[in-house]
Order: C-alpha cells, then sequence, then structure tokens
C-alpha cells in the first residue's frame, strides 16, 4: 500500500523509485492493449466473484460484505507500478495493467517450465524492473514480461503451457480477490496503522483469502508466483546500507512482505493441502504440488531473511541487460573459456587451484546452484572469475599449503573465501563470506574438470 492513500492494499509498498520513470510514458503495455484485455478479465473475474466466490461465504460474511462491487480501472493511482490492488471503502480495485503484468508472468514461468528452460532469467527480469531505470531499456521503457524473455508468441499453442498458465492467473486472481474481501470483511483500516498491527491484519487477510478458496475447491498454485514478483520487487533489507536506515524505511511502508507473513502463508497450504484439492482426480498427487507450492514461499521467505543473498541479487539485477534475459537452459553458464595462455592443462599434471571448476555454491547446503570457477595460478597467486546463473565475478588470493585465500569482488558487493584441497587440487570445498569475512555466506565447491 501507498500509505498517503486511505487504502487496504494487497501489496502496501511503491517497489521501487518510480519516480524516474520517464514523463509520459505509458510502461508494459499500450492503451488500447489493456481495453482490450479489460473486456476479457473484466467480465470474467466479475462472474466467478458472483457466481463462485460470495456463493461460499458464510450469511454472516455476506452479510458484512454485501454491496463490495469489484472496479477494474486500466492502471492504478501509479500507472508505472504493476502490483497495484487494494480495497477501500467496498470497492475492490483491480488494475488491468496488474492482471496482465501477473498473466504474462504466469506463461513465461509455464512456457520455460514445458520446454526444460530455468527459471531465473524471470527472476533477473524482475530484479531488472527494480533497479534499473527506464531508460536502460530499449524504447526508454519498461518491457512487459514476455517480450523481455523473449518468450515466442505461439507460446499458448502448447496445450500444456496454457493449461498450467490458466491455473496460475485463476489462482493468483482468486487469492488477490478473496484477500481484499478479507480485509473488508474485518474492517480493516488502511491508514496511519502501526506495523505490527498492519501484518497482523495482512496474515488475516491471507488466512481469509486461502480459507476462501479452500471452500471453493482451487488449488493455491498461482500464489508462489505472485509472492516470487513481491519479494523481487519490493524493498529489502539488503537495500539499505545499515538496520538505522531499514528501520526508518518500515515506519513509512507499514505492510512489508515479510519472512513471517510468507511462512504462515505456506503453514496454512499445507495444512489444508487436501482440501484445496479435494475435487481433484487424483486429490493425494494433487495436494503433494500444493506442499510444493509451500516450499517455494518458504524459498522466498529465506530470502527476505538473508540480506547478503538479496545484495547478490541487487548486483546481478545492476549488471545484467535485455540480451540476458533470452531463455537457458537449467544450470546453464556462459561457454568454458581456456584457464590460461591459450593452453589447457590435463587434470594430473595442473597444480592446486588451477584449471576450470564446476560445482555448487549458495547460502547453505539446502538452496545451492551450480556455479563455474575458473583459477589461474601463477607461484602462490591466483586470479579468476566465477559464474553462476544469477551472476558472476571474480577473484584473486594466495595458495598456502593446501589452501586458498580468495578476495571476491561481484559488482559493488565484495567479501572473502577459504578454499581447502585433500587431493592435490582435483577438489576443493570452502565458504566464502561478506567483507573481511571468509564465511558466514555459505558453501563454495568445486570439481575440476
Amino acid at each position: 500500500m501507498k500509505t498517503r492513500l486511505a487504502v487496504v492494499g494487497l501489496l502496501a509498498l511503491t517497489t521501487w523509485d518510480l519516480a524516474t520513470a520517464a514523463p509520459g510514458t505509458n510502461p508494459y503495455y499500450p492503451k488500447d492493449v489493456l481495453e482490450y484485455w479489460r473486456r476479457r478479465y473484466g467480465r470474467n473475474l466479475q462472474w466467478n466473484f458472483d457466481k463462485v466466490v460470495l456463493p461460499k461465504l458464510t450469511g454472516e460474511e455476506r452479510r458484512v460484505v454485501s454491496g463490495v462491487r469489484l472496479e477494474f480501472p486500466l492502471t492504478a493511482v501509479d500507472p508505472k507500478d504493476p502490483l497495484n490492488f487494494y480495497a477501500v471503502g467496498k470497492r475492490i480495485v483491480v488494475p488491468i495493467l496488474s492482471i496482465k503484468f501477473l498473466d504474462d508472468l504466469g506463461i513465461a514461468f509455464s512456457w520455460l517450465q514445458m520446454k526444460g528452460y530455468s527459471p531465473e532469467t524471470v527472476l533477473n527480469y524482475l530484479g531488472m524492473l527494480k533497479y534499473r531505470k527506464p531508460e536502460d531499456f530499449p524504447g526508454a521503457t519498461y518491457p512487459p514480461p514476455l517480450e523481455a524473455l523473449h518468450i515466442p508468441r505461439n507460446a499458448l499453442q502448447d496445450p500444456r503451457v496454457g493449461s498450467l498458465s490458466q491455473n496460475f492467473l485463476k489462482s493468483i486472481m482468486m487469492f488477490i480477490i478473496c484477500h481484499e474481501l478479507g480485509h473488508i470483511y474485518y474492517r480493516h483500516p488502511g491508514y496511519n496503522v502501526p506495523r505490527e498491527d498492519s501484518q497482523a491484519n495482512e496474515m488475516q487477510a491471507d488466512a481469509f483469502g486461502l480459507e476462501c478458496m479452500r471452500r471453493i475447491g482451487c488449488a493455491p498454485l498461482g500464489v508462489a508466483v505472485y509472492f516470487t514478483a513481491v519479494t523481487y520487487l519490493s524493498p529489502l533489507r539488503g537495500d539499505f546500507a545499515n538496520d538505522r536506515s531499514w528501520l526508518a524505511h518500515l515506519k513509512g511502508a507499514t505492510h512489508p512482505c515479510t519472512e513471517r507473513r510468507l511462512k504462515a502463508l505456506a503453514n496454512a497450504m499445507r495444512a489444508h493441502a487436501l482440501g484445496f484439492v479435494r475435487l481433484e482426480p487424483d486429490p493425494n498427487l494433487a495436494a503433494e504440488v500444493v506442499r510444493g507450492v509451500a516450499a517455494q514461499i518458504d524459498e522466498l521467505a529465506e530470502i527476505i531473511a538473508k540480506p547478503e543473498v538479496q545484495r547478490a541479487m541487487a548486483n546481478i539485477s545492476r549488471t545484467r541487460d535485455v540480451a540476458s534475459l533470452k531463455p537457458s537452459a537449467i544450470g546453464e553458464l556462459t561457454p568454458s573459456r581456456t584457464p590460461a595462455n591459450g593452453q589447457r592443462r590435463s587434470n594430473t599434471s595442473a597444480p592446486a587451484f588451477h584449471g576450470e571448476y564446476t560445482g555448487v555454491f549458495g547460502p547453505n547446503r539446502g538452496q545451492l546452484v551450480r556455479i563455474q570457477t575458473i583459477l589461474i595460478r601463477r607461484g602462490d597467486q591466483v586470479t579468476g572469475y566465477y559464474e553462476y546463473p544469477l551472476g558472476k565475478g571474480r577473484v584473486s588470493g594466495f595458495v598456502q599449503r593446501a589452501s586458498l585465500f580468495l578476495d571476491w569482488h561481484e559488482g559493488s558487493s565484495s567479501g572473502k573465501a577459504l578454499l581447502k584441497t585433500r587431493d592435490g587440487g582435483r577438489t576443493f570445498e570452502g565458504t566464502w563470506g561478506n567483507g573481511t569475512s571468509r564465511d558466514g555466506g555459505g558453501v563454495w565447491d568445486g570439481h575440476r574438470k
């Protein structure tokens, strides 16, 4: 919610510095495109609200929310904000731009998944929207998801993509509308609310939204897509230099997306997994899918809890360009480069900490990604670089016996690492940290090719 408005909002923040957008531009979609989709989305959502949602409310709930209506403006208060749903009085405002943006994200995730591509490009795109200015993009405006992500125009001709993306959109919009209905039912104030009370209100509205979906028999498959966008677009602790500036931000943003809120959402999904899918042909199998969605939301909560991960995400977003958003295979990195002077050493003759290594890297053993590390050793001095699906950086350091003491640099972030070998350099394992620390950030392992 933009706190200057007396509204109750699902997304309660301006997600990036929208004041930098070029004046007079209409980002994402032309007006005629939004007009077209208003006719389609508006009729569909109104029918579902009248014929599916309202009949599932209790008599008391229907009495309290009597007279609620949906409104479908082309854009919300700020047309450059792609996520801006809110309720005010007995109106639930559902901007067409926001629906279209989430619909396209769902199509992108669906097509990439069905074609065996990595979803990381979607995350990079969201990060670029948050951290980059409009003039950094072609046409000096923010590009729509399908265009930026190079999703083919005929993507929906694959029935698997069409079915999955439809399920995403249906459940996203069902959750959002029922969440906002919860705010109205509980009569939540949306202005000048203490942060603690506001968080409790958001969690209560989340619970109301999920309960409505359980009654309807609508699996919350797309809720993870929605909160992925919220997480990657919202200000996080890692965006601020210190706790003081972060706390100052929180005083003016009463509805940040928090670890506590996401974990509560995930726990509720797990607790009622069978209830959401009781109408499916195989409820037990479908319930496992719901639990998988809950696990994805848990992962988002972990991101919110780790400022060092957020800073890495920011560095990646500031250095990538639109060309880097083309579909790539899961775990795909840039082509291997020759370690030194055009000469590739064999595994048996290369000294320790020299050559091309593949391995894993991440904040902990439960959240690892593939990493390619190129080390070039001259005497006891080592230089090189690394690359993983979310970013790349350079390293320098020195060898002391069976240990490599490294400094790493990635965008504006830097830190240290300590890598150790037990087999003469064929493999290494170690830890990395931020600033002057060599641990605390996560693990870093490698196996020489």
